[in-house]
């Protein structure tokens, strides 16, 4: 994407799952602990990590709900740093 395109939900999506995948969950459930998601409110969008089986989450992204681009831009640096950690369970960047 060029900072002119249009930010899709395919295209967070899409980053989201490539994060879980460094993460080792190739197709985590709602609830899977450790896993990361979308989070929708208030006309905006976060990122965040499942912290219990119940369904608990804790915000990675920071300053709550922003922007699809904003959000976008986030998951790319979080996937940059993530491509050569070991451990790629991470906390709020």
């Amino acid at each position: 994407l060029t900072m002119s395109s249009r930010v899709t939900m395919k295209d967070l999506e899409s980053a989201v799952k490539a994060i879980n995948q460094s993460a080792g969950f190739t197709n985590p459930e709602y609830n899977t602990v450790g896993s990361y998601r979308l989070d929708q409110a208030y006309g905006g969008i976060k990122l965040v990590q499942v912290v219990s089986e119940s369904g608990g989450i804790k915000e990675v992204s920071r300053d709550g709900y922003g922007t699809k681009k904003q959000l976008y831009s986030f998951l790319q640096r979080l996937l940059f740093h993530l491509k050569d950690r070991k451990n790629p369970r991470v906390e709020k960047c």
